[in-house]
């Protein structure tokens, strides 16, 4: 797939994954929507993606409020017009023995993994039915074809997001 001034959106845009991401595909001539919580480390990166693409921009973004998405993909719609990728990368795990772990921890990475890439598709979806275009793709884990001990709640949100992406 030709990646020239494509739309791309990559959540969890500030660090790992989705930085490098974020700069290999500007490298390749893409447009480049960051989609972070984390505002300093946004601009960082949008700063090296912008070496190669002018045209990137960043959103602080809480993926795990769908009312916080819906707000953010419409100004990001309404800007780009055209959105031809959606990467659903944001994700955090909390290892602790299950028994250790509390329920709000529990509530946290399932609204940031799972739900997240659920409100940030939904987002995004009309439009690419709209437009009879578009790609999403969900980055998930080994830790989501297998579990391990103290990763529980991380590989059940992962296990959440192969599942869903599979049907």
């Amino acid at each position: 797939m030709e990646i020239k001034n494509r739309n791309i959106i990559i959540t969890g845009a500030s660090s790992g994954i989705g930085k490098q991401l974020s700069i290999d595909l500007a490298k390749q001539g893409a447009n480049i929507i960051l989609l972070s919580r984390k505002i300093n480390n946004l601009k960082k990166v949008l700063k090296e993606v912008s070496k190669y693409n002018k045209s990137s921009s960043y959103y602080k973004c809480d993926v795990s409020k769908e009312k916080y998405v819906n707000k953010v993909f419409k100004k990001v719609i309404r800007k780009y017009k055209y959105i031809d990728i959606l990467v659903n990368n944001a994700g955090f795990g909390i290892y602790k023995e299950f028994k250790d772990i509390k329920t709000k921890d529990v509530k946290d990475i399932l609204n940031t993994n799972y739900f997240g890439l659920i409100y940030c598709t939904k987002a995004v979806l009309p439009l690419m039915l709209k437009q009879k275009n578009g790609m999403i793709v969900n980055i998930a884990s080994v830790a989501g074809k297998s579990g391990y001990p103290g990763g529980s709640i991380y590989s059940a949100s992962k296990f959440a997001v192969v599942g869903l992406s599979e049907a």
